[in-house]
């Protein structure tokens, strides 16, 4: 029986525009800029190691919805294993930006 070898993909970064024309042979319709508040950048690092995620999560919510926020971080989306990462999309609110910066910052302290 064969055995089997297992490699570590290599990973190239795309824009999103990029990523569509390389694999989709499609231009963007409506290409957007987007403003990030908070821009993790240890989520994936794709090192190799055990810290890598092997399954990224990600939700849109809408900017005002802490309580369902926490209500998936305290239940499904609170993960103890270190390839499994959770990520929140959020739009933007100029009205409660402050406010969605102290609860990040509260969250992952």
């Amino acid at each position: 029986m064969p055995r089997k070898t297992s490699s570590v993909p290599e990973f190239e970064e795309y824009t999103f525009e990029g990523l569509l024309s390389t694999f989709h042979n499609v231009t963007q319709i409506n290409p957007h800029e987007y403003n990030y508040l908070h821009s993790p950048i240890k989520i994936c690092k794709a090192n190799g190691n055990s810290e890598d995620p092997e399954l990224l999560i990600l939700v849109k919510s809408d900017v005002t919805h802490f309580s369902y926020r926490m209500g998936i971080r305290s239940t499904w989306g609170n993960f103890s294993i270190n390839s499994l990462k959770l990520i929140f999309l959020l739009g933007y609110s100029s009205t409660i930006e402050d406010l969605v910066r102290r609860k990040m910052t509260n969250t992952m302290t």
